[in-house]
């Protein structure tokens, strides 16, 4: 925080909180200066700083993994900043260390995190959102808050913006996937404080999951039938009727009646509706119920008559099904997501495409990325789009931002499709990587986007007219 206070005076006010250490650095004149406590707990090493960071390594008893970490508080010129980015970015440690930055960055990274009569200076936001991405810096969701900060009232208007925020490396996130930041009540201040819990002492329960490939092992069918589910389905009160409609279908699925199917369908959805409101307190919509288990089904017969389930034997060569671009459906929104990835530059780039149920381009997102694993950048990709020695352990902390970020829409869903079949996400992803992609490239769009557009919403009308599209190599 900026502090415009003398040592002497800071001596006081960590008595006053109670805190066993302090580092200072005294304000010019009646303007900036910065202040640190800490107690025992923690070992604090002051590594670097200036009148507008302190940069420090952080370790102690309670803390397994020593880290570093940076306080901000960022020039309020956006002149001054331009060279406070490249100053930051020098700060970044030796080999992928975990890093973290926390506090007032006076900039913001989207038009969304700024509400107000101006319009946000587009140069001076693109120049902090570079910095993130050149770093490879997670923004960590803000809980308890849109805003950290908020001007006097000008012709009758307060202009608010997210000013305050916790940006962290993928090592840092690794080695804490838990870690939360909330937002506090603003006293006597117009920022809001901020609480970043590297190891919060509460965590939300998680729901069942059941994974489709568990079908394939042999002893699936026992441990679901004589196991137990069974019983502990039925002891739930659900309909025998609807059970026994399940197990039907489970049994017969290339023949199974449309209705019997649909409402399989239905059931299935209503339990995943049941989970999300036990564990992530949402609504339930029987509207949404209904239309994901028709969208979940049309697919389902599609897949079934293009790929007979007679001839899924080993040996037997299956016909491979064309994939296009499908449109959501209507009054819902598609986001596309992708990853260019080049082993030899350890990185790329990843890019995010959102059409409506009529194809057309309604925002995206492009941007580089630095990172050693094609698995880590789909994963980012992915996280993008709602706003794996290599082990699938490394990219958990990112699916649980994906979690947490897509729990605020009303329906949401992941699927894994060709590349054929996401070509103007792959494009974006693929041209970012090669030349970078302006700004604005959403809004005056290169001629190769026009023409993936249309060549997207013309196979899906005539896919949705039952007119088979030749297999295209991606």
């Amino acid at each position: 925080m900026e502090t415009r206070m003398r040592e002497e005076k800071v001596k006081r006010l960590k008595r006053k909180l109670r805190f066993n250490q302090f580092f200072c650095v005294e304000p010019i004149g009646l303007s900036s200066g910065l202040c640190l406590f800490w107690d025992d707990r923690v070992d604090i090493e002051i590594l670097s700083f200036c009148l507008n960071y302190i940069h420090t390594s952080i370790s102690g008893r309670e803390i397994n993994s020593p880290w570093e970490c940076s306080f901000i508080y960022a020039p309020p010129t956006p002149a001054n900043r331009r060279a406070y980015w490249s100053l930051l970015a020098q700060l970044q440690p030796f080999r992928d260390q975990p890093w973290a930055l926390i506090g007032d960055f006076n900039e913001i990274l989207d038009p969304s995190e700024k509400e107000g009569i101006r319009p946000p200076n587009s140069s001076s936001m693109l120049r902090f959102r570079n910095f993130v991405d050149s770093a490879n810096l997670i923004d960590l969701e803000l809980k308890g808050a849109s805003f950290t900060w908020f001007s006097n009232p000008h012709q009758g208007q307060v202009t608010r913006e997210k000013f305050d925020r916790v940006l962290l490396n993928n090592s840092w996130r690794t080695i804490h996937p838990h870690a939360s930041v909330s937002a506090r009540p603003a006293i006597s201040s117009d920022h809001t404080p901020l609480l970043l819990e590297v190891e919060p002492s509460e965590k939300s329960g998680k729901s069942f999951k059941y994974e489709v490939l568990w079908d394939e092992h042999e002893d699936c069918q026992k441990v679901v039938g004589e196991g137990g589910w069974r019983a502990a389905l039925i002891s739930q009160k659900w309909p025998h009727s609807t059970f026994n409609k399940v197990t039907l279908l489970q049994q017969n699925q290339p023949t199974c009646d449309y209705n019997l199917a649909l409402a399989a369908m239905i059931a299935w959805q209503i339990w995943k509706q049941r989970n999300d409101k036990t564990f992530r307190d949402s609504s339930p919509s029987p509207t949404i119920t209904l239309l994901i288990s028709r969208k979940n089904l049309k697919e389902y017969l599609e897949a079934t008559q293009q790929v007979p389930h007679q001839n899924r034997n080993p040996g037997i060569a299956l016909h491979r099904v064309a994939a296009h671009w499908k449109r959501p459906l209507d009054g819902t929104l598609k986001i596309n997501s992708d990853v260019a990835w080049s082993e030899a530059n350890r990185g790329g780039a990843i890019s995010v495409i959102v059409r409506d149920h009529k194809g057309a381009l309604l925002g995206g997102h492009a941007k580089r990325v630095l990172t050693y694993s094609p698995l880590v950048a789909e994963a980012l990709a992915i996280r993008e789009g709602a706003t794996g020695e290599r082990r699938l352990a490394e990219v958990d902390f990112i699916v649980q931002d994906i979690q947490t970020l897509v729990a605020g829409f009303l329906s949401s869903g992941f699927t894994w499709v060709r590349r054929e079949g996401n070509k103007v996400a792959h494009h974006v992803a693929t041209e970012c990587a090669r030349i970078g992609l302006p700004l604005n490239w959403t809004m005056h769009r290169p001629s190769w986007l026009t023409e993936l557009l249309i060549e997207d919403v013309r196979a899906s009308t005539l896919r949705d007219e039952g007119v088979d599209l030749p297999h295209q190599p991606p």
